[in-house]
């Protein structure tokens, strides 16, 4: 075992020493084995970030080693680092937006747009790399990323073109919208309300689901590409996620306001035939964020 080996090992196990010292040295085994030529951060630095990843009392086990380490090599400026997190980026970007019709100019300025967000800090805002905990393989979290930056950059593209040829604005077209205009006097402000409760209230996953849904208008074929995971899979969490949402929403209206379920049950069935678009603009606030 090389002294930077044994400098991790020694590391993370005084932050957590429950960590079992075999695991420890196949972590970052792992992890260098992986991106042999990266430098930075270094073995005590590494564990210190690995160490964080685990309070709460998740497992070593579940986190990615070498996904983790990529990430924190290029968050360091580590050149070996930086370059392999760009050509991550690139192939994952190119695999994700493949299903999309999005013209090549489009993906270019995606990945640009992802590489400078991902990897630098401006202002109030963290670069968005340093959220990434290494519990989930950094290629599918890249492939959301690239998803929603890609769908946003048409939607602006679009009302740009829209505009421009219309003179009408976003706010104008709001208010010509009958159905639009349905929802806001048939939708009571507590139903509101607690839509919007209900919505925060939920896990991150069904959360990124609902809004890969609603506001993206994402299929479940385009899902599971992002997620990596089987499309029967990706159907069921969505159904999921939105059987988690209005279950919440009964459970606020219930004890929050007092409604009964008939008021309740008449509140949903004005949502309409078109639940996905009656919902996304209710949730608007909430699905840009």
């Amino acid at each position: 075992m090389s002294t930077a080996d044994g400098e991790f090992t020694k590391a993370l196990l005084a932050k957590a020493p429950k960590v079992p010292r075999r695991d420890a040295d196949a972590f970052w085994g792992a992890a260098r084995a992986a991106h042999p030529k990266v430098n930075k951060p270094s073995p005590g630095t590494f564990a210190a970030i690995v160490a964080e990843q685990l309070e709460g009392a998740p497992k070593l086990s579940g986190l990615h080693a070498a996904d983790l380490y990529l990430s924190r090599a290029a968050l360091a400026s580590d050149p070996a680092g930086v370059a392999a997190f760009r050509v991550l980026l690139e192939r994952r970007t190119a695999d994700v937006l493949g299903t999309m019709r999005v013209p090549g100019t489009l993906k270019d300025e995606v990945v640009d747009q992802l590489f400078e967000k991902m990897l630098v800090t401006t202002g109030s805002r963290e670069a968005r790399l340093s959220t990434y905990a290494g519990r989930g393989e950094l290629a599918a979290w890249l492939g959301a990323a690239a998803t929603r930056t890609a769908i946003e950059l048409k939607r602006l593209k679009r009302y740009a073109d829209d505009h421009a040829s219309s003179g009408q604005s976003r706010l104008q077209i709001a208010a010509a919208d009958p159905e639009l205009q349905m929802l806001n006097v048939t939708h009571s402000a507590r139903f509101k309300k607690a839509l919007h409760e209900a919505f925060r209230a939920l896990g991150v996953e069904d959360r990124n689901l609902l809004r890969m849904q609603l506001a993206d208008q994402m299929t479940v074929d385009q899902l599971a590409d992002i997620f990596q995971i089987h499309r029967a899979t990706a159907a069921r969490r969505a159904a999921r996620a939105r059987q988690e949402l209005v279950k919440r929403v009964r459970e606020v209206l219930q004890a929050k306001y007092r409604m009964s379920e008939a008021s309740i049950a008449s509140d949903l069935r004005a949502l309409g035939g078109n639940m996905d678009l009656s919902l996304s603009r209710l949730l608007a606030p909430e699905l840009k964020k």
